[in-house]
């Protein structure tokens, strides 16, 4: 009548196999991207295509660091489904192992971000971030304006 435990798992697991033979480790999430140094020569990329599902303000141009952290999220998503892709195609693992070093790099630049951000209370959008906190008023109290020439 229904399956036992151990053959769904056996089935879950031989679907999770063929899914990652098919799509490669870009299943695996940040756990499967190498390791890369934000601070090298190639660690801050420039951008030179939005993601397909980005419906924000383009970033074309810009620097790693210089992007807002949803779109390095979306970006990172993108070059390991990427990634993935061109695993499956014969010939374009050199293409693969470039787009995976481009998304551990968005997702490096991801966790600066956000550290920064709580650590100094910023948006964490690169050189223009802004403080997230609101100034207090200052109250001043002024003497008469009388002697005022304008």
């Amino acid at each position: 009548m229904s399956k036992s435990l151990e053959e769904r798992v056996k089935a879950l697991e031989a679907f999770q196999a063929k899914v990652e033979r098919a799509f490669g480790s870009a299943v695996g999430g940040a756990a499967s991207l190498p390791s890369v140094d934000i601070d090298s020569q190639h660690g801050d990329p420039e951008v030179r295509k939005d993601p397909p599902k980005w419906n924000g303000e383009s970033c074309v141009g810009r620097r790693y660091s210089e992007c807002p952290i949803d779109y390095l999220e979306s970006m990172a998503g993108f070059l390991q489904w990427k990634a993935g892709k061109n695993d499956a195609e014969a010939g374009k693992e050199k293409y693969a192992k470039y787009d995976r070093l481009d998304a551990a790099r968005a997702l490096a630049w991801v966790s600066r971000k956000k550290t920064e951000a709580s650590r100094y209370g910023t948006s964490g959008h690169g050189a223009n971030a802004k403080h997230t906190g609101t100034p207090e008023p200052v109250e001043a109290e002024f003497e008469d304006d009388a002697g005022v020439p304008f």
